[in-house]
């Protein structure tokens, strides 16, 4: 059950004096709003966050707040999902819609340091895991390997959201959906992607855009990945590769990210900045 807040329970907060007020993404206090609480704990007189469920609502949300309270400052922060780099700070001036640097809030719990901390503490009983997942090097690896499980899927959602900017409004028209884990079945991908292209209409093979997108991907590194392979899916794809614990078994994905929470990340530099700009 959601308990995300009601627009007029933010509108409450805003008459106490709240400061600035951001909506982000996530169905309750505890996705995204809790690690930007956590993150700009300090700061908590300035600014206050509050979730909405998904982008649309943040959108819709922040407009509405800023049509009731035209003077108070209203903003919201929303995955960059397929936003190119140059388009990034075009939204903020003229609807207060700002995007992460980064694909996902979730690219940003992916720290080696960090997680080595983590495995650290889940393995710390249960040598050799205990001293291999340890070693931040070696946590790196791993990271990197769940990146690259998740190019496929990169791929073929950047074809899918071209497909539907295709597509627009025409109900008429096949949809597809974005695949959220690695461990979709993709074969036969591209014949599919270039079927579905053909019953858009679509002037390029969708097709041949899946390998060709798929190749650039391939060719990157990290830095690049983050700003286009979604944080969710490495996320799960690196809990895959943990291993079971003797006796009490595979650690709950939802428990491994609390872990590493608890470990108290350091804000990440590009979203430091981006909160600096909105309390100038």
């Amino acid at each position: 059950m959601s308990n995300f807040p009601t627009l007029d329970d933010i509108e409450a907060e805003l008459l106490k004096g709240r400061g600035i007020v951001v909506i982000v993404e996530g169905e309750t206090y505890a996705d995204d709003a809790y690690f930007y609480r956590a993150w700009f704990g300090s700061i908590s007189t300035q600014i206050t966050f509050f979730p909405q469920d998904g982008w649309k609502q943040v959108r819709q949300a922040v407009e509405e707040l800023r049509k009731r309270m035209y003077l108070s400052p209203v903003y919201g922060i929303v995955d960059r999902d397929f936003l190119s780099t140059a388009s990034l700070s075009a939204e903020k001036d003229s609807t207060g819609i700002i995007r992460t640097k980064r694909y996902t809030l979730e690219n940003y719990l992916l720290d080696p340091a960090i997680w080595a901390k983590v495995f650290r503490s889940i393995f710390r009983r249960y040598s050799p895991l205990g001293q291999e997942w340890a070693d931040p090097l070696f946590v790196a690896n791993k990271i990197e390997q769940a990146y690259r499980d998740c190019l496929p899927l990169a791929s073929h959602n950047y074809v899918v959201h071209v497909g539907d900017e295709i597509r627009g409004s025409n109900q008429s028209l096949l949809t597809r959906k974005f695949i959220e884990s690695n461990q979709a079945d993709l074969s036969s991908i591209e014949q599919k992607l270039r079927s579905w292209g053909q019953q858009l209409g679509a002037a390029q093979d969708l097709g041949n855009l899946y390998r060709k997108t798929l190749l650039d991907l391939e060719k990157g590194n990290i830095s690049n990945w983050q700003e286009r392979v979604t944080g969710k899916a490495v996320l799960s794809a690196l809990w895959q590769q943990i291993p079971n614990r003797p006796r009490t078994g595979k650690i709950k994905y939802h428990d491994l990210i609390n872990e590493y929470a608890n470990q108290n990340p350091e804000v990440p530099d590009d979203l430091e900045e981006l909160i600096q700009k909105l309390l100038l």
